[in-house]
Order: C-alpha cells, then structure tokens, then sequence
C-alpha cells in the first residue's frame, strides 16, 4: 500500500500561525473560525499553504468527530499537494491514518479535483506557412 503525505512545515506560513496555535493548543473552535476565515473566500495565494490550512482544518474537523467534512478537507489538501506529509509531533497518529486512507480510498476524486484546480494550458497558435 503507498503511503502518501509530506511534512506540513509548522512555520509556514504567518497567516497559518493563529489557526495552527489554536490547533495546537485544543482550542478547536478557534482553529475552525480562523481556517475557514482563510479558505472562504480564499485568502491564501501560496498553493502550498491552501493545502496546509485544508489539511489543518480537516484535522479539527477530525477531532470534532465531523468525518464527513474531513473527508472532503483532506481531499482538496491532496489535491493541491499531492506530497503532502503530515509531522507526527503535531497531529495524532489516528488522524495520519485517516489522511492516508483517504489518499488511498479516494485517489480517483483527488485527482479529478486536482485536474479541475490546474491552470489551464495555452497552446501556441499554429502559425500559418
């Protein structure tokens, strides 16, 4: 079985830095508001970062026992990096495992989420001889 997921590097980001301290700290509801403050409307430019907040947010959502809503986090996180690796001394052990069953069981839909957020490829025009 792979085993997908990349290291969220916890200093990142400095608009990450309170809903990660919230995070971190079990202040669930906090990290809530403040992710989806970051995600809707869409404050991040940095792909990377939108991955980490997602990934972030379906790990409080995890922990408020909202699966469903995690599900659908984790996925658009590993749409946007696909390498995603989640550090071990910040979230628990029972959410990797999610995270990685999720990579696994819903590959299909990480992909075609992935293919919808690419940007679009311009083809030169055929010049004419």
């Amino acid at each position: 079985m792979k085993t997908a997921i990349v290291a969220l590097v916890l200093a990142a980001s400095p608009s990450l830095g309170p809903a990660r301290e919230a995070y971190q700290s079990g202040d669930l509801p906090r990290a809530r508001t403040a992710l989806e403050g970051l995600l809707q409307p869409l404050r991040l430019s940095d792909p990377r970062e939108e991955s980490e907040a997602h990934l972030l947010l379906a790990a409080t959502l995890h922990a408020q026992e909202d699966l469903a809503r995690a599900e659908q986090e984790t996925v658009e996180g590993l749409a946007l990096d696909r390498d995603a690796k989640l550090d071990p001394l910040v979230y628990p052990p029972d959410f990797i495992a999610f995270v990685e069953r999720v990579s696994v069981q819903r590959q299909d839909r990480i992909a075609r989420r992935a293919a919808q957020r690419r940007p679009p490829v311009l083809l030169p025009r055929p010049s004419s001889a």
